[in-house]
């Protein structure tokens, strides 16, 4: 009797499976696994009325590459691609977002039933995976959306075009302050009628027999450079690793919770402008912009124009 009983239960259980599926009921799964710890893998969607406002960014970590998948348009236009490798400094920074907005522990906090959205209004799926096998969804607006958003659309299209598709370079503008004399410098390559012109402004201190020294600067104005000049500028701009230096520094984290660093009195300031044929960047900071050799070879190509 008990067995048939269990039998009849058994069956109804399914029969009623059978009919919430024929109703286009969706069963959730009971979440399982471990949901802490390294995160391996992460999505998140937005749906809008708006086309524009509509995207989707994922990330993975295989073990044994980091590969990003987006779609998004920043008002620039819309960019897509699949599984693109990323460098580690682009995991590093994703560490830091986890860290600040605790996205990952949010979606397990919040992992549920997708809730009915009405059709005018924006509606988002985030999704989270971890070292331990666990996955959760929320059906919810992610922390701190705004700036979720613009550190995977910044580093879309920093690492969307690798500096071998980028094409030539056609202008650069490297500028530093500092409280030492020889740690202020400026240098400006721009394109003009078909020839790149070159500016510099630095100074050297040259020193003498008996601890005698003289400062000597060198100051140009749109001076024009030849093919091969410009061919060696371009090649100190590779060897110096300048575009994967500035595609990583236009991708990084910027925390909306916390102010950044005060500069102290001493530090040196820089600003980089450098655009190639597909691709451009602009960073400003404290700090060595020490790119070598580069700032050599532009030295190098200023003091034979000046002479």
């Amino acid at each position: 009797m008990k067995r048939r009983l269990l039998t009849l239960l058994l069956a109804g259980a399914a029969a009623a499976g059978s009919i919430l599926a024929l109703l286009g009921c969706r069963i959730e799964p009971v979440p399982s696994g471990d949901a802490s710890g390294e995160v391996t893998a992460l999505s998140i969607v937005s749906n809008a009325m708006d086309y524009g406002d509509c995207y989707s960014f994922r990330l993975r970590n295989t073990g044994e590459e980091i590969l990003f998948s987006c779609s998004e348009d920043d008002g620039s236009g819309r960019v897509e691609f699949e599984d693109m490798p990323m460098p580690p400094a682009f995991m590093e920074q994703f560490t830091r977002l986890l860290m600040d907005t605790q996205l990952d522990l949010i979606t397990a906090d919040k992992a549920g039933k997708k809730k009915p959205s009405a059709p005018d209004k924006t509606s988002w799926t985030v999704s989270v995976t971890w070292k331990t096998g666990a996955e959760r969804t929320m059906y919810e607006k992610p922390p701190e959306e705004a700036a979720v958003r613009s550190f995977f659309s910044k580093a879309a299209r920093a690492y969307g075009i690798p500096e071998d598709e980028a094409g030539a370079l056609t202008y650069l503008y490297i500028s530093a302050s500092a409280s030492w004399i020889e740690g202020s410098f400026s240098f400006d390559i721009h394109e003009k009628k078909g020839g790149y012109l070159f500016s510099a402004y630095f100074t050297e201190v040259l020193y003498a027999e008996e601890g005698n020294w003289e400062e000597h600067t060198v100051e140009l104005n749109d001076a024009a450079l030849s093919d091969a000049q410009m061919e060696a500028i371009r090649q100190a701009v590779r060897e110096s690793g300048l575009y994967d230096s500035l595609a990583s520094n236009a991708a990084r984290w910027i925390s909306p919770k916390y102010d950044e660093a005060e500069i102290p009195m001493d530090a040196t300031t820089y600003h980089i402008s450098a655009g190639w044929e597909r691709q451009s960047f602009s960073d400003s900071g404290w700090g060595d912009p020490h790119y070598e050799p580069l700032l050599s070879v532009l030295k190098e190509t200023a003091r034979t124009l000046e002479s």
